[in-house]
């Protein structure tokens, strides 16, 4: 058998030649399908939702900007973890994380996915945002007080160490303070990049427009979400039968609504608390005077007077948080067990403040209410800095009327340093110990203790959780129910 040569001369550089040519011309295709198989092309859907109040800065870093992250939290800017529509935890920018054994020791799995510019997320960059915000002493800060150490085995894995357990981390690492930034591209000022589905694309005088990151791990089904904002509920029900926009948050009534439309009653996490002066100087400090104020309110009127959206509780947890329980039956409305037990406070005169005008009629509705029973009530609406001098610093009023701070602010009731003067030691123990189990179990149940603690204790009446109401377009799917004063995911809407 002949054997065969290798080609020489021109022959074989030309071929050589034309071989690595064709080899640059594929490796250059490849490497455009490569670096374009993350872009998500755009399919050019729309959704116009309507709100109220406008933020005036997209900053929701450096300041508390409920406003900004209404609708900026999960939609622009993203944590390893997001809250569902129930306020549990879910996977975010992480596709899911393993906990140790004694709860020391978090280990987060990131997706691929990148920020809106096109830079991967890496694990540095939760560490640098985590820290920059422990360091600066931004919003939410505290939440990490017990985080020891981050590490980073390789550039996608991320490794919390705790220097003691908290069963809460988990949560907080899907909230505002855990949103994921690239560094030195945070723009304080101008539009933001985040690492969401959508980046923010314009601000007009009326409106906010986001667009779809092309470059997230999954694709929203609508490219374009603009959120257009009114002055009242029913100039958003006018504009629901205008047809200029497909759903609306923020209303106080489904009165009008088009047959076209569903309306959604959700939670809030927040709740409408009177709250007692328990100092020696105020008549409320009397366990007694606590427990028959509370027979001689009834919870359905003040709803009815705040316009009907709220639903009865009667204990510091508001309902989709761990260890939430119902307590009404233990503290019911009982006029006439109320009257027995309020004789020797017969012609007393109490003060009640309120700062919150969303408030001003559940005010007047607890006037009204005890007013049958022969006890006078002078109301005072306060300024900010009424509010600061005479209810937190010096306690001037037997009752306050305020919106509580919403979900996990337990702590606040048995902190021992309230100004509203009342203290319970055992209460406090139970719940530091509870926020320190490595079980969930464990936690849950301890939140559900000292939530019935400091309800027996009578420093508040807890009247009502509030609701949210929206309504959006029959045939829209996925849309957000509770909590929309908090946070709108809009990634999830479709039809």
């Amino acid at each position: 058998m002949k054997k065969r040569e290798a080609p020489t001369g021109d022959y074989s550089a030309k071929k050589w030649i034309t071989f690595s040519s064709l080899v640059v011309i594929l490796s250059l295709i490849c490497w455009g399908v490569w670096a374009g198989a993350d872009k998500i092309s755009d399919s050019g859907r729309q959704i116009t939702i309507g709100l109220q109040d406008m933020p005036t800065s997209l900053d929701m870093r450096t300041t508390w900007n409920p406003n900004a992250q209404r609708i900026l939290l999960q939609n622009v800017y993203q944590g390893l973890l997001i809250r569902n529509d129930q306020n549990e935890v879910s996977p975010g920018l992480a596709s899911g994380w393993n906990e140790s054994e004694g709860g020391l020791l978090y280990t987060f799995q990131l997706r691929k996915t990148y920020f809106s510019d096109g830079k991967r997320v890496v694990a540095q960059d939760v560490i640098w945002s985590i820290k920059t915000l422990v360091s600066e002493k931004y919003p939410g800060y505290l939440d990490f007080a017990g985080v020891s150490s981050f590490s980073d085995p390789n550039p996608y894995t991320l490794q919390i160490h705790l220097s003691h357990p908290n069963p809460e981390l988990l949560w907080y690492l899907a909230g505002p303070s855990s949103i994921i930034i690239e560094p030195d591209k945070y723009n304080y000022q101008g539009l933001p990049v985040g690492a969401g589905p959508y980046v923010v694309s314009s601000q007009g005088p009326q409106s906010i427009t986001l667009t779809r990151n092309p470059y997230y791990w999954s694709k929203p089904y609508y490219s374009t979400v603009v959120f257009r904002y009114f002055s009242s509920s029913s100039a958003e029900v006018s504009a629901l039968k205008a047809g200029q926009i497909q759903g609306a948050c923020d209303l106080t009534s489904s009165s009008g609504l088009p047959s076209s439309f569903t309306a959604y009653r959700g939670l809030s996490s927040k709740i409408v608390t009177l709250v007692f002066n328990d100092h020696p100087s105020s008549l409320m400090s009397d366990l007694k005077a606590r427990q028959s104020m509370r027979l001689l309110i009834d919870k359905q009127q003040a709803i009815a007077a705040a316009g009907g959206l709220g639903v009865e509780v009667a204990g510091p947890v508001p309902m989709l948080d761990p260890g939430y329980e119902d307590l009404t039956s233990q503290f019911p409305y009982n006029r006439k067990e109320g009257q027995a037990s309020m004789d020797y406070y017969y012609n007393k005169t109490f003060t009640l403040a309120y700062r919150n005008s969303l408030v001003e009629p559940v005010a007047q509705s607890i006037k009204s209410q005890l007013a049958q029973d022969g006890l006078t009530v002078n109301i005072y609406k306060l300024t900010a800095d009424q509010w600061n001098n005479d209810v937190v610093s010096s306690t001037k009023y037997d009752m306050v009327l305020y919106i509580s701070g919403g979900s996990h602010t337990l702590g606040t009731w048995v902190s021992g340093d309230t100004w509203w003067g009342w203290d319970s030691p055992a209460a406090d123990t139970l719940y530091r110990q509870s926020i320190t189990s490595p079980n969930y179990s464990t936690y849950t149940e301890g939140m559900a203790k000292t939530a019935q603690l400091v309800a027996e204790g009578q420093p508040a009446d807890w009247l009502y959780q509030m609701q949210v109401l929206s309504a959006w377009s029959k045939g829209i799917s996925g849309v957000p129910e509770n909590l929309t004063d908090y946070c709108i995911p809009v990634f999830g809407l479709k039809g």
